[in-house]
């Protein structure tokens, strides 16, 4: 009986796991028309001047409300497709295709947020990604880059800022002590930093960069 309960689970997962995979196609389509709508109506609104006539403006508000209205059937759209790969895994816990369903939906959601600049969101489903992710997203996750910085002379001495957000600013704290150049491949959580650069006999030096995920600076 409980075999067969089993292979009960097993088939349904299967089942509402593909609902979810047939479903990607309109979920991408959807998240596009939100995006260009987004595009619309941000160029409809920096076009506006304050003497337009109102039916200028109305139209400018109108394709506010268009782009609203596609990012809430996108959102909507997305629930359902992660509702189905979840109930999926509540059926049949260690079916390994729902879990790298869900992580590649998540991921994809943190590459785009991220490039939109949505902190919040980026967060969110890094922790779903982590939840689901099977290894393949490892590198990922780590979220990190790496710096290369070559000195002359080769041995100045170099400080790491980072960028931290306090009472609402980025201000520049300090990363780790003082080390002495080239730096190569050193890797670094993705942000914003300072590299300020010493030598005797030479006015310091500030470098601003940006770690980004998975790359090289």
């Amino acid at each position: 009986t409980d075999w067969l309960e089993g292979a009960r689970g097993r088939a349904r997962a299967r089942e509402l796991l593909e609902e979810a995979q047939s479903m990607t196609l309109n979920l991408a389509r959807s998240r596009q028309q939100a995006l260009q709508a987004q595009q619309r109506a941000r160029a409809a609104m920096r076009s506006l001047r304050p003497t337009d006539p109102l039916f200028v403006k109305e139209d400018a508000w109108s394709s506010e409300d268009e782009a609203e209205a596609r990012e809430a059937e996108a959102e909507e759209l997305f629930r359902e497709v992660v509702g189905r790969a979840r109930a999926a895994l509540m059926h049949s816990p260690g079916l390994s295709e729902a879990r790298a369903f869900l992580a590649d939906l998540h991921r994809r959601r943190v590459e785009d947020a991220e490039a939109r600049g949505d902190a919040r969101a980026a967060k969110e489903h890094m922790a779903s990604l982590a939840e689901h992710d099977d290894g393949r997203h490892r590198e990922f996750l780590a979220a990190v880059g790496e710096l290369t910085l070559l000195t002359e002379p080769p041995e100045a001495e170099v400080q790491l800022f980072v960028a931290k957000l306090q009472a609402r600013r980025l201000c520049p704290t300090p990363h780790g002590e003082p080390q002495r150049g080239p730096i190569q491949g050193h890797r670094l959580p993705i942000g914003s930093y300072l590299a300020v650069v010493k030598a005797p006999g030479c006015d310091p030096l500030r470098v601003p960069f940006v770690i980004q995920r998975g790359e090289r600076w």
